[in-house]
């Protein structure tokens, strides 16, 4: 609105959230990279960036894939050449799920 006036809230909720899944996808395709490359830190990185904004928008279930995902990483500075098998599987999960949203988005 160029006239000075405030959005609604509902409308800034929406921008908001739309933002939040083109941000999305594209750390969609980071993550699939950092899962291949077993780049877990980055892969840690991105599920908590997922963590702490997807709960504001109502996307609980990829809260709580995001949180297991992170769970399955130890902290502190990890080989990629390292497998970590709970780490895959709780990232494939994830990927999944984002996937879906980010097909029923319209």
């Amino acid at each position: 609105m160029s006239n000075g006036q405030l959005l609604p809230a509902r409308e800034i909720e929406d921008r908001l959230k739309r933002r939040y899944l083109d941000r999305l996808a594209e750390r969609l395709k980071r993550m699939r990279k950092n899962l291949v490359d077993r780049n877990w830190s980055e892969l840690k990185a991105e599920c908590r960036q997922i963590r702490l904004n997807g709960e504001d928008f109502g996307f609980n279930e990829l809260v709580n894939l995001a949180a297991a995902l992170e769970l399955n990483i130890p902290e502190g500075d990890i080989s990629r050449s390292k497998p970590l098998p709970g780490a895959k599987i709780a990232a494939e999960g994830l990927l999944a799920a984002v996937e879906v949203v980010l097909q029923s988005r319209g």
